[in-house]
């Protein structure tokens, strides 16, 4: 009963903040436009703001006393919040002496009450809660980046440090420091080098979120399957605190998403300006509304966009003149030749492949499979099944595999994610209303 009442803390503490700061905003209202509210409404929001604050700041005695904060901060909380109860006590048993001052001591009460927020929401949501927080860090060069100072970290300060920091430590476990978590919290430690498996931090992670042991709890940011990835990964090399990317064994596709800029289509492009364009193969293509589109002003490279229409081989003929320029193509609901396919193939720079709806199958994709800087692939509606697939196996960089209404079903799920493993894939079976999606245990049913 009493732990319960102590869980009631974070519900009771808004109510004598909603009241008395309701009062003060009377008083304000008052003084500047010259209207006189009746005493008795004051002495009632006096009242109601005693009341609550005394079930608060017992209920908040309890909690602290099942919780694990920062002393410091709880201290200056606790304090706060038992100086404005015990002050506000006071002032509702002599507010008739005190009328004359009712308005100042009224306006310093809504101070000392703001302080006690302020305390409260430092323990909850960490000291810096009402700082501007600085944008991510973006990475210009995921080879010359810290693999704990510039990936891991950001990862842990985003979606652990709310509970597992010098403010908060559940479960005794802080994260916001090397030393804390090496150590671990009471249940042990949570990493084993070289052993993600058997490293509490990932099997908290990927527990269904309705589990209560689950990690980060229900209703906070959770981790994306990328984030957990990139941890498992971390783990499995050792841990290192200092090493750069480049010096641990990865993959890059791992971390696609953490080079991306924000409105790039791709994650990565060639770093040169590319080979010269053929402007009449462009003009020939855009005569016939085939999008072209160049990936910047000052690159060669270019987007190609052919929606429900089924090319003639002299206009994949124009396209092969663009071949080595190409590093976005899409093709949707599309009926694709032979020389089509085979055009295809030839597009050494691809990054970003769309042909959804066409007619690709296990014969066609075979052809495709020697991609060297393939990230995303989208044959969702197609006929394609996983023998076809296994050809792709080989492609170390795709980060986006999308499959919906494709041969391939529930039985096939697990093989296929042994055979793309830093790959996310999106079957579109989606369960709505759900979150545990956001777990890699529930990935695939």
């Amino acid at each position: 009963m009493l732990e319960f009442l102590g869980h009631l803390h974070p519900l009771l503490v808004h109510l004598p903040i909603g009241f008395f700061l309701l009062g003060a905003v009377m008083i304000l209202y008052s003084k500047f436009f010259k209207y006189t509210f009746e005493t008795k409404v004051f002495d009632f929001i006096l009242f109601l703001s005693l009341i609550v604050s005394v079930f608060s700041s017992i209920s908040g005695y309890i909690h602290a006393k099942s919780s694990e904060y920062q002393i410091n901060i709880l201290s200056y909380h606790q304090f706060s919040g038992l100086a404005f109860t015990a002050c506000l006590l006071l002032f509702f048993i002599f507010k008739n002496r005190l009328r004359t001052y009712f308005s100042g001591i009224y306006l310093g009460l809504s101070i000392v009450l703001i302080l006690a927020g302020h305390f409260g929401g430092s323990l909850t949501h960490g000291e810096d809660f009402l700082t501007i927080k600085n944008p991510k860090k973006e990475i210009e060069n995921i080879e010359e980046a810290l693999v704990y100072e510039d990936i891991i970290k950001p990862i842990l300060e985003e979606k652990c440090y709310s509970c597992h920091s010098a403010s908060k430590q559940k479960g005794e476990l802080g994260l916001d420091k090397i030393e804390a978590i090496l150590k671990g919290g009471k249940h042990g430690k949570i990493l084993v080098n070289g052993n993600p498996e058997n490293s509490l931090i990932i099997k908290r992670a990927i527990l269904p979120i309705s589990e209560e042991e689950h990690m980060p709890p229900k209703g906070k940011a959770q981790l994306t399957e990328n984030e957990i990835k990139i941890l498992t990964w971390w783990i499995s090399q050792n841990t290192s605190f200092t090493a750069k990317v480049k010096e641990v064994k990865h993959e890059k596709a791992l971390f696609a998403s953490l080079g991306a800029k924000k409105g790039n289509i791709l994650s990565s492009l060639p770093t040169d300006i590319g080979p010269d364009l053929e402007k009449d193969a462009i003009k020939k293509l855009v005569e016939i509304g085939v999008g072209v589109s160049p990936v910047h002003k000052e690159s060669n490279y270019i987007l190609i966009n052919i929606f429900n229409y089924n090319l003639k081989d002299s206009d994949w003929l124009n396209i092969e003149k663009l071949k080595n320029n190409i590093v976005w193509f899409k093709s949707n609901k599309a009926i694709i030749s032979t020389k089509g396919w085979s055009t295809i193939a030839s597009m050494k720079e691809l990054r970003t492949l769309g042909i959804s709806g066409s007619n690709l199958s296990d014969n066609e994709i075979i052809k495709l499979s020697n991609f060297e800087h393939l990230e995303s692939l989208n044959i969702s509606n197609t006929q394609i099944s996983i023998k076809g697939l296994k050809s792709f196996r080989n492609q170390k960089k795709l980060h986006s595999l999308f499959l919906f209404n494709s041969k391939i079903d529930n039985k096939n799920y697990k093989d296929l994610k042994l055979l793309f493993p830093l790959t996310k894939i999106d079957t579109g079976n989606y369960q709505v209303p759900t979150f545990e999606t956001d777990t890699l245990m529930n990935t695939f049913k």
